[in-house]
C-alpha cells in the first residue's frame, strides 16, 4: 500500500483535510504481532501509531520526507465527488494495547520516516 502511495501521481492532486484518521505503518504493526504473538491476550486490539492527521497531512509528511516535488490541494470530503458518507473524525485509540501490557505505538510522523528510510 504505502509503495502506491509513494508515486509523485499517486500523491498528486486532491487529498482530502477535513477527515481525521490514525495512521499504521506496516514495521510498527510487525513489533506489536510479535509481542502479542508470544502472550495469551486476545479479542479486539485496535493498532495504530500515535497521533492523528488528515490524509492531506499524511500525503504532505511523505512528500517532504520522500523530497518529491508534487502539488497537493487540501479538499473537504464534500469536494472529494464520493457518495459514500464517511465520519469527519475516525481516531481510533489503542486501549486494549496500553490496558494489556502498556504497548504504545510509536508517533506516525517518526513511524512514517522509519519506515520510509528502509525503502
Amino acid at each position: 500500500m504505502l509503495m502506491g502511495a509513494l508515486s509523485a501521481t499517486a500523491l498528486a492532486g486532491n487529498i482530502l483535510d477535513l477527515e481525521y484518521v490514525n495512521i499504521l505503518v506496516s514495521m510498527d504493526f510487525r513489533n506489536v504481532f510479535l509481542v502479542y504473538a508470544q502472550t495469551e491476550n486476545y479479542g479486539l486490539f485496535y493498532a495504530t501509531c500515535e497521533g492523528q492527521c488528515t490524509w492531506a497531512e499524511f500525503a504532505k509528511e511523505i512528500v517532504s520526507i520522500m523530497d518529491i516535488s508534487v502539488s497537493i490541494k487540501d479538499i473537504k470530503s464534500s469536494e472529494y465527488g464520493s457518495n459514500v458518507q464517511r465520519p469527519a473524525y475516525s481516531v481510533l485509540e489503542n486501549y486494549m494495547l496500553k490496558l494489556t501490557n502498556g504497548y504504545v505505538f510509536s508517533d506516525w510522523k517518526d513511524a512514517l520516516k522509519e519506515s520510509l528510510s528502509n525503502l
